[in-house]
């Protein structure tokens, strides 16, 4: 380590005896699940990779300093003028399957996942969501929370009918038995 050297005097008289001050030229980064660890002088912009996942797991985020993204597995960070840390953190992930739809994929238990029903059929209509628990049944492109466990969803269809609104909204394609909110324009002035 690199050291600067003081020496003490009164005038008119000798030095007296010098003090040696070590100086520290670089600063211990620990990454703990990755690779990036060594020392490091304050400023210096250090890649940090996080090591291969364990089996059926996925890389998470990044936790302890501050990183520049969280969520890559591969980022930097800037060395501060102190020793830090990060850690790797891998989370087991879990595949959704959008039947009839999009959406389908591997994510982290408590993710809020977009679906979206595709196009209905000729003829048909979309009736609702059936499998796992969606935000709101009813609607084609909802929000699902992942579970612990792979699952599916399905948007489903049936023979559709036509209502068309004049002077209002409402118009669209719909399944029997369905409950349709219309609306009446207002009526021109005069």
């Amino acid at each position: 380590a690199a050291s600067v050297s003081f020496t003490v005097s009164n005038r008119g008289s000798a030095p007296s005896n010098s003090i040696s001050v070590p100086v520290k030229t670089g600063y211990r980064l620990t990454v703990t699940g990755g690779s990036g660890s060594g020392t490091y002088p304050a400023g210096t912009v250090v890649t940090i990779q996080a090591k291969a996942p364990p089996s059926g797991e996925s890389f998470k985020n990044w936790s302890g300093a501050t990183v520049a993204n969280a969520k890559a597995s591969t980022t930097t960070l800037t060395m501060p003028a102190s020793d830090i840390s990060v850690t790797a953190n891998f989370a087991a992930v879990y595949t959704l399957t959008v039947v009839n739809g999009s959406g389908s994929g591997s994510y982290f238990a408590g993710t809020a996942v977009a679906i979206t029903a595709n196009v209905p059929p000729a003829g048909e209509a979309f009736t609702g969501w059936t499998g796992a628990k969606v935000a709101d049944a009813h609607l084609a492109s909802t929000t699902l929370t992942m579970p612990a466990a792979a699952t599916a969803v399905t948007a489903n269809f049936a023979a559709g009918y036509t209502l068309t609104v004049t002077n209002g909204s409402g118009s669209g394609s719909y399944s029997a038995g369905q409950v349709v909110t219309i609306k009446a324009n207002a009526p021109p002035a005069g």
